[in-house]
């Protein structure tokens, strides 16, 4: 589950492994790489709070603890072969494939969001080796 945010994640941490490497060889400064860093560091902790508030999504409040859910399976009345059916048809509810849906935008925003950071880290990287170019 989540592999390819996994997969991100250690793609930026070897990112910026290059980058430190990159600002260890510099022989002099240079001047507003830590407002670009501090920039690409507000973007991450941004994701961070949206991450972890789809941690917290109603979808997993809403779900009723493994004690509830056997007193509602002991109190349940048999059902017959039609509307079980139906049940299974629509087993999820309107407001659970609405958090669902919203739970995937999340996701998606979550992705364009490291896209576009992993693309600011390499600009940065790709200046950084510009710095040692000779013409």
């Amino acid at each position: 589950m989540n592999e390819d945010i996994y997969q991100m994640i250690d793609t930026l941490h070897a990112r910026l492994d290059d980058v430190r490497a990159a600002v260890d060889s510099l022989e002099s400064d240079a001047p507003g790489f830590a407002k670009r860093l501090d920039k690409l560091d507000d973007s991450l902790y941004l994701l961070q709070l949206d991450l972890e508030k789809h941690a917290k999504s109603p979808l997993q409040e809403n779900e009723p603890s493994p004690s509830a859910e056997e007193d509602n399976v002991e109190q349940a009345p048999k059902a017959s072969a039609s509307e079980s059916d139906e049940d299974n048809e629509s087993f999820l509810s309107d407001k659970a494939k609405d958090n669902l849906k919203d739970a995937g935008k999340t996701m998606a925003g979550i992705y364009r969001d490291g896209k576009e950071v992993v693309s600011e880290l390499s600009g940065t990287m790709n200046e950084i080796k510009g710095l040692f170019k000779f013409k």
